[in-house]
């Protein structure tokens, strides 16, 4: 038996149906006009349906914030597949891990209005967290630098598990020995946001969903984003699935989320998560020096930096723009918010299939890119036609050896075209949950870093793989996480 990929790597996209965007461009006026975010919305559109189409996911929502408009709000396919009911958007969906961002909104708001330290210890919150380690912190916390321990083998029953109390939720880990003192490694956790809400429950007296309703969803007038209460039927929650390799796409188990309303537990929306970034970029709602805060990241005791800031992951497009981002992953889920600070845009994708797209940053960032290049006035370049050929290739696909054809247009700055996939490529995704298809098509190329790069949609969503000349040989290689192709390609005669 094949073992599932579960390792999750992402890279950034900013290019769009193979047309290559100028990256030395200056920086233009944030204001697009009309004609010219129609027709990128238009383009986003079409993408987008292919996509998504492509994968076969059941149901799936995007959405798109701008200037504090929603700009673009579509569904696709249905939350039920059994009486076909469309997905709609207030059609609730998992978060999965972007919960942890709405978490870091909700610090953010309770420290600027005086109601929480986020630097004092945490023993110093309640006698029940006296003994926790006095350097623990919910700023540490928030970055994964607590020290609190990840999921373990022992704690596969807790989703079958009603939690009442903060006292419950405690006792799965807080007895267990800390993975490194806190401050000093990055330790990817997320009991660290049970801990989080534990703490803030027993230090106000109230419940966490009391909270977040109070600081962040009456203020922006959230109507979506709840935590997902056990056993209660929300009638426009979408029903989860998962794809087996052998009976296609079936319901996914079910799964209480009590121990992790903060970390990976929260319902919604991704109309909601947009106005959530929005929230993030209004004054009124994160003061300036805050949201600096929130959007910086934070270092190690021995100043290494990590990825996140309050709940929050930093990073950078290939444009430079700052992105303030977090994905979610879990069984019938997938989720993602992006903020783009400078431009003021932000876009959230949700899906009820489990780990569909699994790069789903790099497909959402992808979608994206004719917004992100109309907001910059960035150049197309290569807009010229193409002309395939036929080439063979031999090389692996996650380890497994394969022979096959691609028909490709290939040049030393622009690529085009598609790879025949084979039965090795087609049994190792669908082993792994994810869908057939009968070609991989290249849908935009770019240089980067002074490579010809393709960005291929594959069954995991898309992939960014440099395309190499050495000589007579060409060769396509790229490795993200545990997933790996690598083509050597041969004109055929």
């Amino acid at each position: 038996m094949r073992s599932r990929i579960l390792t999750k790597t992402y890279r950034v996209l900013i290019i769009y149906c193979g047309v290559v965007v100028s990256l030395t461009t200056p920086y233009g006026s944030p204001a697009i006009a009309v004609e010219n975010r129609n027709t990128a919305i238009k383009q986003i559109d079409r993408l987008a349906e292919q996509i998504i189409s492509a994968l076969e996911i059941p149901g799936v929502h995007l959405s798109i914030g701008m200037h504090g408009k929603l700009v673009y709000s579509r569904s696709f396919g249905v939350k039920n597949l059994a009486s076909n009911t469309p997905v709609g958007a207030d059609t609730l969906f998992r978060t999965a891990s972007v919960a942890k961002s709405v978490t870091g909104v909700l610090l953010a708001r309770m420290a600027q209005e005086g109601t929480i330290d986020l630097d004092q210890p945490l023993a110093d919150f309640h006698p029940d967290l006296a003994t926790l380690n006095r350097k623990m912190t919910l700023r540490l916390l928030s970055a994964h630098l607590g020290g609190v321990r990840h999921y373990q083998a022992k704690d596969e029953k807790i989703d079958a598990i009603v939690y009442e109390t903060p006292q419950q939720i405690l006792d799965i880990f807080i007895s267990d020995l800390l993975v490194a003192e806190p401050g000093t490694r990055h330790k990817y956790s997320t009991f660290g946001f049970s801990l989080i809400s534990a703490a803030l429950e027993l230090k106000t007296g109230r419940k966490f969903d009391e909270l977040l309703f109070e600081y962040v969803s009456k203020p922006l007038g959230l109507k979506n984003t709840m935590p997902d209460y056990p056993k209660l039927n929300y009638h426009r929650k979408t029903n989860f699935y998962e794809r087996d390799g052998e009976k296609g796409i079936t319901r996914a188990g079910d799964v209480i989320s009590s121990y992790k309303y903060a970390g990976g537990g929260l319902l919604s929306t991704p109309d909601d998560l947009v106005k959530i970034g929005q929230g993030i970029l209004t004054d009124q709602f994160i003061s300036p020096d805050m949201r600096t805060m929130m959007f910086t990241p934070q270092r190690t005791s021995q100043g290494t930096m990590v990825r996140e800031g309050l709940a929050w992951r930093v990073g950078s497009d290939y444009w430079g723009n700052q992105i303030i981002h977090h994905a979610g992953s879990m069984s019938g889920a997938r989720s993602v918010i992006i903020i783009y600070p400078a431009l003021d845009i932000v876009v959230s994708l949700m899906s009820n299939l489990t780990i569909n797209p699994y790069f789903i940053e790099n497909t959402v960032q992808l979608i994206t890119a004719p917004l992100i290049k109309a907001e910059l006035q960035l150049n197309n370049l290569n807009d010229k036609k193409e002309t395939l050929k036929k080439y063979s290739f031999n090389g692996t696909f996650i380890g497994e050896e394969i022979t096959g054809i691609a028909v490709l247009m290939l040049e030393a700055d622009h690529v085009a075209g598609f790879i025949e996939t084979t039965s090795a490529m087609n049994e190792i995704s669908t082993s792994n949950g994810f869908v057939e298809m009968q070609r991989y098509p290249i849908l935009a190329s770019d240089i980067i870093d002074g490579e010809l790069t393709a960005f291929i949609l594959t069954p995991f969503g898309i992939m960014d793989v440099p395309v190499i000349f050495e000589g007579n040989d060409i060769t396509m290689n790229r490795r993200l996480g545990q997933i790996s192709l690598q083509l050597t390609l041969l004109p055929d005669q």
